[in-house]
């Protein structure tokens, strides 16, 4: 029991809704997305900055990309903009990547 004041508190724990992105809204008023498929850090809570793209297949292998860059247990999704639709997520392990659909 001595070990568990010892423990790290999740980022999660505390977290503040009002602080997140609303990356799942599209606002209607602006038209027809051009690069509808985005890449989002689903550790730090935010859309990953110029990886927007307008095709899925691109957008997965860009993802693919970017999460093996990334430390273990980093994850990236790939979701649709204009529906909210989560495509598929990418997992970083010690010597894989996992995909989950």
């Amino acid at each position: 029991m001595a070990h568990a004041a010892n423990v790290a508190h999740l980022h999660h724990a505390s977290r503040n809704e009002s602080e997140y992105e609303d990356h799942y809204e599209w606002d209607k008023e602006r038209g027809e997305a051009v690069r509808p498929f985005r890449l989002w850090d689903a550790v730090n809570r935010k859309n990953i900055r110029w990886r927007y793209y307008g095709d899925k297949k691109r957008a997965h292998i860009a993802a693919l990309i970017e999460c093996r860059w990334l430390p273990v247990g980093a994850s990236i999704e790939v979701y649709d903009c204009r529906t909210g639709k989560l495509l598929g997520q990418y997992t970083r392990r010690v010597d894989t990547i996992r995909f989950t659909e």
